[in-house]
């Protein structure tokens, strides 16, 4: 039987506080859509959510005409 050619030391492993920083990070990072990253940007553009909001008025204005 041969010996192995790495045996982990406690130089080599890491602490606890590492890898409760790895493990915080790791939770931090989440995927977003790309439907998501629009709908954020939108919000904060308030000039373009006002415009929205009025073509939507005068689409809803067209549509209860006869």
């Amino acid at each position: 039987m041969t010996a192995p050619l790495h045996e982990p030391t406690a130089e080599a492993a890491p602490s606890a506080a590492e890898e409760a920083a790895v493990n915080a990070g790791a939770k931090a990072v989440q995927g977003r859509s790309l439907g998501r990253i629009a709908w954020e940007r939108l919000k904060r553009d308030k000039l373009a959510l006002a415009g929205g909001i009025v073509v939507l008025f005068l689409i809803a204005v067209a549509c209860s005409r006869p």
